[in-house]
């Protein structure tokens, strides 16, 4: 379908990804598991085994949301991959060479722009707003973080908690 077309164009998920949302044969539902691995960051394999096991359930009636978190936990056998179901944990900066803070202030930029992708391609309103409600979180902490480098902590003047 053009919605899942649409979130391979935008770099929300790979072409590995639509191969395997290819196996499911209704459009509604292959867009339901598709905005279900842009929010759970599934891996083209964890998107396999959430694929696999959608066709042999309930097909339309499946519970998507529960079974993709079960495929980002590794609850179907496959091989536990790093990341998070929490989309808001998504930006974990990692250990870099040069200027640390530069280093992954560059990084955190790549990845909200990532997620602004990610968040344009999702079609589901109730992932949508699952996914605004984590953003939302994730941004007061960045603001938080942004008051204390300059020596304004949040508090009695900056009410951001």
């Amino acid at each position: 379908p053009e919605p899942v077309q649409q979130t391979i164009a935008s770099g929300a998920l790979s072409e590995k990804h639509g191969r395997a949302l290819r196996r499911i044969e209704e459009p509604e539902l292959q867009g339901k598991v598709a905005d279900a691995v842009v929010a759970y960051r599934l891996t083209g394999e964890e998107t396999a085994t959430l694929v696999g096991v959608v066709r042999t359930s309930a097909g339309a009636e499946a519970d998507v949301e529960s079974l993709a978190r079960q495929a980002k936990s590794g609850e179907f056998g496959g091989r536990k991959k790093g990341g998070s179901a929490n989309p808001a944990e998504a930006v974990r900066p990692t250990a870099t060479q040069g200027d640390p803070l530069e280093e992954t202030l560059k990084r955190l930029d790549e990845e909200i722009s990532r997620l602004e992708g990610a968040v344009l391609a999702v079609q589901d309103p109730e992932v949508k707003r699952a996914l605004i409600r984590h953003l939302e979180k994730l941004a007061k902490r960045v603001l938080r973080l942004a008051l204390t480098v300059a020596g304004e902590p949040p508090g009695e003047g900056n009410p951001i908690q």
